[in-house]
C-alpha cells in the first residue's frame, strides 16, 4: 500500500530517533519473519541499522549494501565518455546506449530514506561520504 510506505519511509527518514526506531519496528512487523529474512530486506535493514552508529568507518563499510538496492545511473554516450541521461534523450542524440531492465527489489522510498539519514547524520564524516 502506497500510503503505508509513505508513512514508514517518512518515519525512517526522520531526525527523531524514537520515530525512526518505531518506524523500523513497524516495518519489521509488517514484513514478518519470512520477508524480513529475504536478501533485499536484509540489505536494507543492515544498512539502515549502521546509520544509527556514529562511527564513520562502520557506516562506510555498510554502504556496499546500497549497491543491491540502487539502480545503476550511468550510460555511455558514444565518443563522450560517461554521462547520465535517459534512454529517450540518448535516442534523440543518436547515442549508443546500453538499455537494461532493472526492477527495484523494494520500494525506492526506502532507499531514499537511507540517503536522507546519511545526509542528515550527526557525524560530519558520514555526511561527507554520503
Amino acid at each position: 500500500d502506497g500510503q503505508l510506505v509513505a508513512v514508514l519511509t517518512s518515519g525512517l527518514a526522520s531526525d527523531d530517533v524514537t520515530e525512526r526506531k518505531s518506524s523500523l519496528a513497524a516495518l519489521r512487523h509488517c514484513l514478518g519473519a519470512a520477508a524480513a529474512d529475504s536478501s533485499p530486506w536484509i540489505q536494507f535493514i543492515a544498512m539502515y541499522n549502521s546509520l544509527e552508529d556514529f562511527a564513520a568507518h562502520l557506516v562506510g563499510a555498510a554502504w556496499v549494501h546500497l549497491e543491491t538496492l540502487h539502480p545503476a545511473a550511468e550510460t555511455e554516450k558514444a565518443g563522450l565518455g560517461i554521462e547520465t541521461m535517459g534512454a529517450e534523450a540518448a535516442a534523440r542524440e543518436g547515442a549508443r546506449t546500453q538499455v537494461w531492465e532493472w526492477e527495484a527489489p523494494l520500494d525506492y522510498g526506502y532507499v531514499m530514506a537511507m540517503w536522507t539519514r546519511g545526509l542528515r547524520h550527526s557525524n560530519p564524516a558520514v555526511r561527507q561520504t554520503t
